[in-house]
């Protein structure tokens, strides 16, 4: 499992070197040293030694004829890694984006910062088959070619055996392209037809890439046509692919021991299992022309980091749900108490008025045995001269 390691001083480089004017369009090295002069000390030496690193390992790749840079073919790593960072280091007070720390002033050692830090499953795509490509003009054969490099210096290389051998009644001409590794390739003279085979070398597979692997394949064998037309003269038409199997002739491969050390050894898989364990060479190796299946077998680290954070959320939502239910059941308690003490109150109402009313209705059940009060002010079709007038009260007996 490769171990890929991002110092916040290189991960400032990289993405100004390929995001630094706008999303895909980088900043030139001068303009890279100015930035980030003012961001904190750094020197041109630095600057210079981390784009090199960028692109020796593949993580950029300079414009031909520019000093600008872009992408290179392994920069998902990258990406992949500033992404998965990114969401965890988020810095509230500049609106949400991600932490940045780089040197400041007076000192170029670096930022006292985590470094971030990922891991990838060494995996890879390789074809069991060739890319054939018809032969339009024959070029150089028999002479080295006169190649020349990045620096303007030309050297001679070698690049075909110096004996043809013969195939089935077919002269064929074995030969090697010293890029990307070295890239072996065959000249085949037929009796009808010229055909120029390359075997590219396999390409390494990225989490999120992998379905660009058979896209990188191609183009490494059309980099080899190219660098023969350009250094040979030859000249090559529109190629096709030849599987060696009944499938599509692209395997992808993956020996990293955490994958393979799950399967013991000696252990076959089942036919039509879509993958089996190759040892031819060694080590061994996991492999499956299921490009989704390597896919998830190489993201597995991304995967389980999701799943982890889904775990976390999950269980920060129950949490936040079991409270709510408590706050809830709370609240439902405190509004059975107050209507338990409003039902009290009406019942203690009731109760009041029936005393009164059984109060009243004793009174009137004496009242109608006693025979009444009789005459009084309260009514005044019986009333007399003595109800209005006390003092005329006093007569009769009381004179």
């Amino acid at each position: 499992m490769k171990n890929i390691r991002l110092h916040p001083t290189r991960r400032r480089v990289y993405e100004l070197l390929v995001d630094g004017a706008a999303p895909g369009v980088g900043l030139a090295p001068t303009s890279i040293i100015d930035l980030m002069n003012k961001e904190g000390k750094i020197t041109p030496q630095r600057v210079y030694q981390i784009i090199r690193e960028l692109r020796k390992e593949g993580y950029v790749r300079q414009i031909t004829g520019s000093s600008m840079y872009v992408r290179g073919r392994k920069a998902a790593m990258l990406d992949y890694l500033i992404s998965s960072e990114s969401k965890d280091l988020v810095n509230p007070s500049n609106g949400g984006g991600p932490i940045a720390h780089y040197p400041s002033q007076g000192h170029n050692n670096g930022p006292a910062t985590p470094i971030f830090e990922t891991f990838v499953p060494t995996a890879e795509a390789h074809v069991n088959g060739r890319y054939i490509y018809p032969v339009l003009r024959v070029g150089e054969l028999y002479e080295p070619f006169r190649v020349r490099d990045e620096q303007g210096e030309i050297s001679e290389c070698v690049v075909w055996d110096p004996e043809p051998r013969q195939l089935r009644g077919v002269t064929y001409y074995t030969g090697r392209v010293p890029i990307h590794g070295g890239m072996t390739i065959q000249y085949w003279q037929g009796a009808v037809e010229q055909s120029l085979h390359i075997w590219p070398t396999p390409v390494t597979l990225l989490p999120g890439r992998v379905h660009e692997a058979e896209g990188d394949l191609a183009a490494k064998a059309q980099d080899a046509a190219n660098w023969l037309g350009r250094f040979g003269g030859w000249r090559l038409g529109v190629p096709r692919f030849s599987s060696n199997e009944d499938g599509p002739g692209i395997h992808y491969a993956c020996n990293d021991p955490a994958i393979v050390g799950n399967f013991p050894e000696g252990f076959k898989p089942d036919n039509g299992a879509g993958y089996w364990l190759d040892s031819t060479p060694p080590p061994r190796s996991y492999e499956t022309t299921d490009a989704e299946r390597m896919e998830a077998t190489v993201n597995f680290a991304a995967i389980t980091r999701d799943l982890k954070r889904g775990q976390a959320s999950l269980g920060q939502g129950v949490a936040a749900m079991e409270a709510a239910i408590e706050r809830r059941q709370l609240e439902v308690l405190q509004l059975r108490y107050d209507a338990l003490g409003q039902q009290a109150e009406l019942w203690q109402a009731i109760g009041d008025m029936s005393e009164i009313q059984l109060r009243t209705i004793h009174a009137q059940h004496i009242q109608a045995h006693v025979g009444g009060p009789g005459p009084g002010p309260s009514d005044p079709a019986t009333a007399s001269t003595t109800d209005s007038d006390p003092d005329a009260r006093k007569g009769g007996m009381y004179q």
